[in-house]
């Protein structure tokens, strides 16, 4: 379905189109387009860390940090958690950013969307989210 920029939204809200669900879209787009950049150029191994363990144990030890990290925020971007993370366990992984995604798709205690946006299980993430940007 095709909808025009001056016709009225699909959601029912009354608004045009371009002044409603377009705006969020595009916004939603860009900002992908940048996740995806982002992990594209993001190094294998972040710096300013102490200690190496294995790729494993590493994104175990993460994991488990991100329990205590979502009961506060609920929702949380993958960079952010592994980063804060990594700083509290003073580890310097040798993971990147997409392997600790993958490793926590598969983790049960984890909800998680689009490989970026992280939760508890048992929550919607992308309602989560949209909740805290106030939409």
């Amino acid at each position: 379905m095709n909808v025009g920029r001056n016709e009225p939204c699909p959601c029912g809200s009354g608004k045009k189109y371009k002044k409603c669900c377009m705006l969020k879209i595009n916004q939603r787009k860009e900002r992908e387009k940048i996740s995806t950049e982002r992990m594209a150029e993001t190094p294998p191994t972040p710096l300013n860390a102490t200690t190496t363990s294995p790729p494993a144990e590493s994104i175990r030890l993460c994991a488990d940090t991100f329990i205590r990290q979502l009961e506060t925020v609920e929702v949380e971007s993958i960079f952010k958690l592994t980063d804060r993370a990594l700083a509290e366990l003073k580890i310097k992984p040798n993971f990147s950013y997409a392997d600790i995604a993958k490793a926590i798709d598969f983790d049960e205690r984890f909800e998680l969307a689009k490989g970026q946006l992280c939760c508890l299980a048992g929550s919607d993430p992308i309602k989560l989210y949209v909740k805290r940007l106030g939409f």
